[in-house]
């Protein structure tokens, strides 16, 4: 699948995702098998507006292809390879990052699903200053009757770099629609994940039809509480999406952000 997204905005969107976006990403328990985050999905909205994203993502020819559409996350193996820009202003200083990423999933049973991300992340910070590490994302996800759940740790092996924290995500959907709980930790070592550096999220996402489903979320982080709204609209076969998100500080409502993705499938 190739994903085109584009953000408008010029802040740090890090509600954006459990608001209005969770199909794109890897919050969609429910067609996204939430154990890896598609490399061209929309971790280009946690940058200014001037970065890119792209990816791709393989499937194999399998017997039951014309399932695929329907059940694109459940087939038996998955490939995908994305490249990330950002740049970013910390603490006054400007830094520019890029991520190569290759993520595999897997099917363990009839049931079961692991997925894995390998990161490459290097950080320019300054004129002349190159950090180099390397990160990794795991999950697991289930079908369990009528619900299926999910719960992936993203940076475990934490990279130690500016925006870089280590994330934990647990995401439940049924056919009614899906519940995500996200967690983000800007410690570098485990002793500091109940500080108060952490951020929380929390969405929910109702399916009104079968190609229409509303979002809203809430979050606290960055010492500001925020709220969101948006909505998915995709063909019946889910093969092409548009998303919108519209994130705001709850003390404002006037001084949101707008964002907005289109997907597809290509094969």
């Amino acid at each position: 699948m190739t994903v085109l997204s584009s953000a408008l905005a010029d802040e740090y969107p890090i509600g954006a995702r459990a608001g209005g976006m969770g199909d794109a990403f890897i919050a969609s328990a429910d067609n996204a098998l939430c154990v890896y985050h598609n490399p061209a999905a929309l971790m280009s909205l946690q940058t200014v507006s001037t970065d890119i994203s792209f990816g791709w993502e393989g499937f194999p020819l399998v017997e039951n292809w014309s399932t695929l559409y329907a059940k694109r996350g459940y087939q038996g193996k998955h490939t995908g390879f994305g490249f990330i820009k950002q740049k970013r202003d910390w603490e006054g200083s400007p830094y520019r990052s890029f991520q190569f990423i290759k993520s595999s999933a897997a099917r363990i049973s009839n049931s079961i699903y692991t997925g894995i991300n390998l990161k490459y992340i290097t950080q320019k910070a300054g004129a002349t200053e190159y950090i180099h590490k390397f990160s990794l994302d795991l999950g697991y996800y289930q079908r369990f009757g009528f619900l299926n759940w999910a719960f992936m740790a993203r940076n475990l092996l934490e990279p130690k770099m500016r925006s870089f924290p280590r994330v934990f995500i647990f995401g439940a959907a049924a056919n009614l629609g899906m519940f995500i709980v996200e967690c983000d930790f800007a410690g570098s070592d485990w002793e500091q994940l109940n500080s108060e550096e952490r951020d929380i999220r929390l969405g929910i996402e109702l399916n009104i039809i079968q190609t229409l489903s509303l979002r809203g979320g809430w979050e606290d982080a960055e010492e500001e509480e925020m709220v969101s709204a948006g909505f998915g609209l995709h063909s019946r076969l889910r093969s092409t999406g548009l998303e919108y998100c519209y994130r705001t500080p709850r003390d404002d409502l006037k001084a949101g952000t707008h964002w907005i993705s289109y997907s597809f499938l290509a094969l």
